[in-house]
């Protein structure tokens, strides 16, 4: 009687099978903080190749909430072209310095503020010509789009109002929108650039909308004190992601502080 114990099975077949390693994790140089904790732990930041949309309701702040994603990325050394068809060049380029140096828009406005100069003068000179290349366009018709989406360099794009592009679609016609959707997840993926747009909720936008469809992240804000000022919420916002490719979804209360044109983390 053979006593010897038995061979261990082969597991080669094991061997072939890759492992999770670090060399299927993300290059963490190249993600971008969103800069607020709670989307981070969701989302990991934002990715290249990623079409990342940001949508509310008019007024609640969608375009405080993508300049904030911005700052963040020229803050980790990226170069933007960010192309607004809502808001004037002063009004951007004020909102992102109140976000940088914490200083009120109103007393930009007013200069009555007592802030250091040089808080403002760091912020200022965060934003040159160089890295943010700042377009503000009254319109943009279908073929001025086409041009944007050509290869600009190493520079994210960022488009506010994307739904603005096309008036079809403000009537309801979304398959000009479709289109639009299509060659911007196209640019982001051939450029290997994170491609960054807001848009204009409607109560079909879940379910119909294009970007819904093509995005890879799509964070929906809600503020309520928008609509009205003595709300018992006042100073709160709520960040619905509703869709994410690489993660879960997820809803989060966070801080609004419009008047230093920024959102806050509940958590540190």
């Amino acid at each position: 009687m053979d006593d010897s114990l038995p061979s261990p099975p082969d597991r080669s077949i094991n061997r072939s099978i890759p492992r999770y390693d670090e060399r299927m994790a993300p290059d963490p140089n190249a993600l971008i903080p969103y800069d607020l904790h709670e989307l981070d732990k969701v989302t990991g930041g934002i990715r290249p190749g990623q079409l990342v949309v940001v949508t509310s309701d008019p007024g609640a702040g969608k375009t405080t909430l993508m300049l904030q994603f911005l700052r963040s990325a020229i803050r980790q050394g990226h170069l933007v072209h960010l192309v607004s068809l809502e808001m004037s060049e002063p009004d951007i380029r004020q909102r992102l310095f109140s976000g940088e140096a914490e200083v009120t828009l109103q007393s930009l406005d007013t200069g009555e503020g007592r802030e250091p100069l040089s808080d403002l003068s760091a912020a200022s000179a965060m934003f040159p010509g160089t890295v943010l290349d700042l377009e503000v366009r009254g319109d943009l018709e279908l073929m001025d789009f086409l041009m944007l989406t050509e290869d600009k360099g190493d520079r994210i794009l960022a488009i506010d109002c994307i739904d603005l592009v096309d008036p079809d679609y403000v009537g309801g016609n979304g398959r000009t929108l479709g289109g639009i959707s299509r060659r911007l997840k196209k640019y982001a993926l051939e450029s290997g650039r994170p491609v960054i747009v807001t848009a204009r909720h409607h109560k079909k936008f879940l379910s119909k909308s294009p970007l819904m469809a093509d995005a890879d992240v799509v964070i929906k804000l809600d503020r309520p004190d928008a609509a009205v000022l003595d709300h018992e919420r006042s100073g709160e916002a709520d960040i619905h992601v509703v869709k994410n490719r690489m993660g879960p979804i997820a809803s989060f209360t966070v801080m609004h502080q419009l008047h230093y044109s920024k959102f806050r983390s509940l958590t540190s």
